[in-house]
């Protein structure tokens, strides 16, 4: 009643000692109670996160800082993947809130075209941004700690000239990390009740090493009107 230990294997040795000249037989019956396991141990710190571009579907080749800006036809699929850097607890998982992309390296600036809005693909997209799944057959150490998702290249509409905007583009995500439990299915599948105001809890920020430069070809030109912040304007559309 008063042994308490973290070893394993535990031995407790017994002595008994008693007054007398005849032998007599000792039993013990140890009563071994088992616990249960400890919760995770948790650390509050800095979540690293990075997003890069690879250079196809394969994911296995990614473009590095010296290969921005990168050039692209627009329509033309942009391989995107967010990650956890320095993180190796398993059951970790990483969950996108948000992507969007920019004409400049601000994220918060006044024009925006949204990818990916309450973990879901923007439904105002005609070539919605494709999710896709990161399971043990990709051969990472932590499938769970990467998303990846496929964008079709695009151009910002300037409303006031009705032209497509020159130049470049910037993704950015924001992201948090999930412990899945009884409240919290942290792959839940998208539908409009697991939906949730974008701005309503702010992840981690993340931005591409680099912007995109989408080159115009008329005969296959997609245009995306922006949407402005908040506030200053109305709704955005896709228009081919």
């Amino acid at each position: 009643l008063g042994s308490v230990t973290r070893d394993s294997p535990f031995r407790l040795h017994v002595q008994c000692s008693y007054k007398g000249s005849q032998e007599s037989d000792l039993l013990v019956k140890p009563r071994v109670y088992t616990l249960s396991p400890p919760l995770p141990a948790t650390e509050t710190g800095i979540l690293v996160l990075e997003l890069r571009i690879a250079r196809d579907g394969g994911y296995r080749s990614w473009y590095v800082a010296s290969d921005y800006p990168i050039l692209s036809v627009l329509r033309d699929p942009v391989f995107v993947e967010v990650r956890v850097l320095n993180r190796n607890d398993p059951s970790l998982v990483l969950v996108l809130d948000a992507c969007w992309a920019t004409p400049t390296p601000e994220p918060y600036s006044g024009l925006r075209w949204d990818l990916l809005v309450s973990r879901c693909p923007f439904v105002g997209d005609n070539y919605k941004t494709l999710l896709l799944p990161v399971d043990a057959a990709s051969h990472l150490r932590f499938p769970t700690h990467h998303n990846r998702f496929v964008v079709s290249t695009f151009a910002f509409w300037d409303r006031v000239s009705g032209r497509a905007l020159t130049g470049e583009v910037y993704f950015h995500c924001s992201a948090e990390v999930c412990y899945p439990s009884t409240r919290e299915n942290c792959t839940a599948p998208c539908s409009p009740r697991n939906r949730r105001s974008a701005d309503s809890r702010p992840g981690t920020l993340v931005t591409a090493e680099g912007p995109i430069i989408f080159l115009e070809d008329e005969q296959r030109l997609s245009v995306r009107i922006p949407q402005e912040e908040k506030g200053k304007g109305g709704p955005s559309n896709c228009v081919q």
